[in-house]
């Protein structure tokens, strides 16, 4: 009985399941990301402590460029973050739930009808 309460199981919640591992993939993909462009611009500002003012390209542009990548990722995981809840929400309400009312009692009893 608990194989077969199994395969309904993985084969009513199969998509949703997989929905769910991919949007988990994406979003801590994304989560990465952000995190790198984060740091890339905390080292653009460490890599030029005592610049030349008349050469703040050097520093701005690779700030700007690493603040940009990190608000766009920001929206991005946002919106991942938000979709990975609703299809986890969506998986829950497809997982059906079997529930064993009663158990038979082995062995069972032998009714016959008798000759009287």
């Amino acid at each position: 009985m608990q194989n077969v309460n199994d395969f309904y199981l993985q084969t009513k919640t199969k998509r949703a399941k997989d929905n769910v591992a991919i949007l988990q993939q994406k979003t801590d993909s994304v989560r990465g990301v952000m995190t790198g462009a984060i740091y890339r611009a905390a080292e653009a500002i460490d890599a030029t402590p005592n610049l030349n003012p008349t050469r703040q390209v050097q520093r701005i542009a690779p700030i700007q460029t690493s603040q940009a990548s990190a608000e766009v990722n920001k929206v991005m995981l946002g919106q991942l973050i938000q979709n990975l809840e609703l299809s986890k929400i969506a998986l829950q309400k497809e997982t059906p739930l079997i529930q064993i009312v009663d158990k038979p009692v082995l062995p069972l009893e032998k009714d016959q009808v008798g000759k009287k």
